[in-house]
């Protein structure tokens, strides 16, 4: 059992491969499981309608110098 499943999701992994439906599974804050079974949790959030993208790192910034260091 994981403490926390999100189920029904739109999942965007972050390969460039297509998005796909699926459930992911998370113990403490750590993605054990993607896929299509529907894993039990202790808490579960369905996405029915929604995009999740695990592991997603937001790189939004407000610096305009950040381009200047990291082309």
């Amino acid at each position: 059992m994981f403490d926390l499943t999100i189920i029904n999701g739109k999942i965007i992994d972050g390969t460039g491969n297509p998005m796909f439906s699926g459930n992911i599974g998370i113990n403490a804050d750590t993605i054990c499981y993607i896929g299509n079974d529907v894993p039990q949790g202790k808490k579960t959030i369905d996405a029915e309608g929604h995009f999740v993208t695990p592991g997603f790192v937001d790189i939004h910034t407000h610096s305009d110098y950040t381009i200047l260091q990291c082309p």
